[in-house]
């Protein structure tokens, strides 16, 4: 959910909301090796909005030594929603 004090007050005028498929590849170290939108909002702005909110997470936690892979692919819906 948007907080209505943020810079996202346009979306608000707007009412733009919306799905995002986010996809990104994360290395064991956390780094993102590779990121895209598979699914867009509709609203450049969202999708834009997610892959900012990936790049500034970075790095994420690294994986744990239970974990053989190299590296993870993952795929996730964000969801922007509006409230009143």
């Amino acid at each position: 959910t948007l907080d209505r004090s943020s810079a996202a007050s346009d979306v608000y005028k707007r009412q733009e909301q919306g799905i995002v498929q986010l996809f990104f590849i994360v290395t064991r170290n956390g780094h993102i090796r590779e990121s895209r939108i598979e699914a867009s909002s509709g609203y450049h702005r969202l999708d834009q909005a997610v892959l900012e909110m990936l790049e500034k997470a970075q790095p994420l936690p690294a994986f744990p030594d239970a974990m053989s892979q190299q590296q993870l692919e993952v795929k996730v819906p964000i969801a922007f929603e509006l409230s009143s």
